[in-house]
């Protein structure tokens, strides 16, 4: 006889060895009876975290999209819609981007009437000036105003700067590099004599002043800024950039094309279609 002592593995890790490797269907089967598929509560099986499922495309989780069939898949992607904030996000930046003030003064009463916070749009108008300048800028949030007044709502509303005079540069730079990568370094090392500072401007203006405030965030910033660029026109090396921003920050193609088939009456054809091929560029 004799005897040996050696640490037991325990009852559940000596079952999945065995059931691992066992080449027997019929003790695969007897394991089997030891073992039950029970979904993870935090995920429901899906295998992916929270802060992922939370993330929705038309009303679908990835989890979801993935369980769909290829054609299934591309026949719902084609037909993903805004929601109702970025609706209001794109539309505020297009009107002002358009010179629009009559009609987003109509805008601004028709969202308050519509239960939308007056803050995201007001933010859409912001963040647009940098692109169409701040003469169209003042116009449209004169319109808004009187919108407001309209309404009943108290002015102004939140102050949503986060940066100041000693640290929108920094701030601005880290943002625009956090979106488009390293090569915003390489702007400032090959930019011309005597043209450095426009990429000064460009950083502490459009990224410190506007892309660090608080209510929208960066993926609707970004969608705010190709909305306002696209309403422009003749813009499409900048909207080529802010397509790969939008890219970059979690705003799919599809995103971007609901949102000119939602500008059309707005900009016109011309505009779209120059817009439609930026964002079709393989």
């Amino acid at each position: 006889g004799g005897s040996f002592n050696a640490p037991f593995e325990g009852i559940v890790t000596n079952l999945e060895r065995r059931y691992r490797e066992t080449h027997s269907e019929a003790m695969k089967q007897i394991y089997e009876g030891y073992m039950a598929h029970v979904p993870c509560p935090e995920c429901g099986g899906k295998r992916l975290k929270r802060e992922a499922l939370a993330v929705t495309v038309g009303g679908k989780s990835i989890a979801e999209v993935s369980d769909m069939s290829i054609d299934r898949a591309r026949a719902f992607l084609a037909n993903v819609e805004l929601t109702e904030r970025q609706k209001l996000i794109v539309l505020g930046a297009s009107l002002t981007a358009l010179g629009t003030p009559t009609v987003l003064e109509k805008l601004a009463v028709q969202a308050v009437r519509d239960g939308l916070d007056p803050l995201v749009l007001r933010e859409s108008i912001y963040h647009a000036g940098a692109y169409c300048g701040a003469a169209r800028a003042l116009e449209a949030l004169a319109a808004f105003d009187r919108a407001m007044e309209r309404c009943g709502v108290a002015l102004p509303l939140e102050n949503c700067a986060t940066v100041t005079a000693g640290d929108r540069m920094e701030k601005g730079f880290a943002t625009q590099v956090g979106i488009f990568g390293d090569h915003i370094r390489d702007n400032y090392k090959n930019a011309p004599e005597g043209q450095l500072h426009i990429q000064e401007f460009l950083s502490a203006n459009c990224f410190g002043d506007y892309y660090t405030r608080t209510c929208l965030d960066i993926p609707e910033r970004e969608l705010c800024t190709f909305a306002a660029i696209a309403s422009l026109g003749g813009c499409e090396a900048q909207l080529g950039g802010h397509t790969a921003g939008n890219l970059a920050v979690g705003n799919s193609k599809e995103v971007l094309v609901a949102a000119l088939s939602l500008l059309v009456p707005f900009i016109g054809y011309p505009r779209t279609l120059n817009a439609l091929a930026v964002v079709n560029r393989p």
